[in-house]
Order: C-alpha cells, then structure tokens, then sequence
C-alpha cells in the first residue's frame, strides 16, 4: 500500500517479517490515534542498515500502521555484532528481536576506548538487545596536520595502525573470535603495557584467541585492511566529523563518551548494559545537551 509522498505503509503490530528488516517501532510521541515513531531496519543487503521515519497510526482494529521514509544511517560491514543473535544479520538481511542500533568507534591506543568497548563487549555477551558496528579511527591521523604526511601514505610511521587493521581483518572475518581478540589487543596495551607496532605482540593475541595470525598479515601486507580502515574513517569524518574514540553514533547524532570504569571479562553484565544505554539514550533522545562534565575526577 503506498500514501502520500510516494512512501509504503507497512503493518508491523506483529510480524516484522512483513516488512523486511523491520526492528522496531519506536513511539515518540503519543495522541489519541496517532504515534510518531523510529524504525530501525536493515534492507536487503545486510551490509547497509538504514534508519527509517515513519508516522503511524492506530486502525480501529489496535493495529499499528506505520508510513516509513527509508534513508541510509551507515555504510555498515557485512557482519556487525547483535546480542542476541550473535551474529550480525541473517542470508535475507533481517535482523530479529534487536532494539537499539548504534556505531562506537575505536583506536587501541585510548584507555576510555578500552573501558567504552569493555562495556559494550560484556553486554553483548550477556545478550544485550543492541545491533553494534564497531569503527575504526585513526588516532595518528586524527593529528596529522594540513601538509603533513597522513597515515594512510606512510602507516609504518604510526605505533596504532597496525593493531587498528589487524582488528578489521578479524571483525570482517573471524567475526565469532573478535570480542576476544579486541579484548586482547586493549589488553595487551594497557594491562601489560606492550608496544602494539610489535608485530609479535600482536601475533599473540591472535594465537591465543584461535585466529590465524597469517592470514590477518597476509591482508594487512595486501593493503586490504589499511584500504577498509581509511575509508570507514574518513567516511565517519565526513558524515559526523567524527574527530576521536570512543564515538558513540545513533542516527544523525555522534557524542565522544568518556567512561571512567572497566568492564573486563566476568564482570556483571548490569552496570554495562545500564551504562551504554545510558550512553545512547542521551545521544538519540536528548541531543540538545552538548556538554557533560564533572569538575574533578575521583581517583
């Protein structure tokens, strides 16, 4: 059924199957039959999550009918990290049951990167409802200044870049070993306190979590990774001038968060699902604030 302005109308009370992709309906607003509200969904391909706006309405029958503006939120990987179904989305590109959609970008480098990551990684172990991409950024690059060389031309230069790739090339395609490996490489920088220019720091934490250490170098030897890690970068430079980690990013909204407690491995899941959606609520639902600060930070 297709309304004013050339948008579909969808019935998605009970069966999301009916429109593919459909995550959810979120009212924002309330009157006596009408809702306005956020659909999160996924099209066909499952390397493009889209937000959708709808305004919809409640027929006779408590039916919800929601009229749907599809519109790209992010260029996302082929396999972003969901909670509940482990995996990222199915062969039709419909990712089931997941409620909150958002990107959290992520240099090794950064300590609040680690807590930040730390986080989300324990929620989505415990099964948190969230479909997560995680992005790369370039720190390095972040402070090349106009005329210098960048990153990109010369990453033998910076001491992030290799771990930054490295960590791609296992999202992209040791999907179900990345939590552990990115868990690992924080950890190798900021619990022992390992270079992660060292080739060999890194090939120890792919050996101990089970990644074929080769492989991963043959695609950053290729220029693959360093190619993938450049241009989601810059791609989230272009569209939320994204200028540090962590970056929290939800529809058109981006906030840098700085978390000052861990979540490392066995911690309860409580505090970090609270924390994140704490994180995200602001970003989606409160945009008018800007800044956040204490005065001092406890030590």
């Amino acid at each position: 059924m297709v309304v004013a302005g050339g948008v579909a109308e969808h019935d998605v009370t009970n069966d999301p199957g009916r429109f593919p992709g459909v995550i959810k309906s979120e009212p924002a607003g309330h009157g006596p039959d009408v809702e306005f509200g956020t659909v999160y969904g996924v099209e066909d391909r499952p390397d493009l999550l889209q937000r959708a706006i709808g305004v919809g309405h409640r027929t006779h029958d408590r039916r919800v009918r929601v009229a749907v503006r599809r519109e790209p939120l992010v260029d996302a990987p082929a396999v972003t990290i969901s909670g509940r179904a482990g995996i990222g989305a199915d062969a039709t590109g419909a990712v089931r049951g997941v409620t909150t959609a958002f990107a959290v970008t992520w240099d090794y480098r950064c300590p609040f990167a680690r807590n930040a990551h730390e986080h989300v990684l324990t929620a989505l172990a415990a099964g948190a409802d969230w479909e997560v991409r995680f992005v790369p950024f370039s720190l390095g690059q972040a402070h090349v200044e106009e005329g210098e060389v960048s990153v990109w031309d010369e990453p033998a230069k910076d001491t992030g870049i290799l771990a930054l790739q490295v960590g791609v090339v296992v999202r992209d395609e040791f999907a179900d070993r990345f939590p552990a490996v990115h868990r690992g490489l924080f950890a190798a920088r900021h619990d022992e306190g390992l270079h992660l220019e060292d080739r060999v720091v890194v090939e120890k934490v792919l050996t101990e979590h089970g990644v074929p250490a080769d492989v991963v170098f043959d695609r950053v030897e290729s220029g693959a990774a360093l190619a993938t890690v450049r241009e989601e970068h810059e791609a989230f430079v272009a569209s939320h001038t994204v200028w540090g980690v962590p970056t929290f990013v939800a529809g058109e909204e981006a906030v840098f968060v700085r978390l000052m407690d861990r979540s490392p491995v066995g911690s309860e899941p409580a505090p970090s699902i609270r924390a994140v959606e704490r994180v995200v609520d602001l970003l989606t639902g409160w945009p008018e604030l800007n800044e956040f600060k204490h005065t001092t930070v406890p030590r």
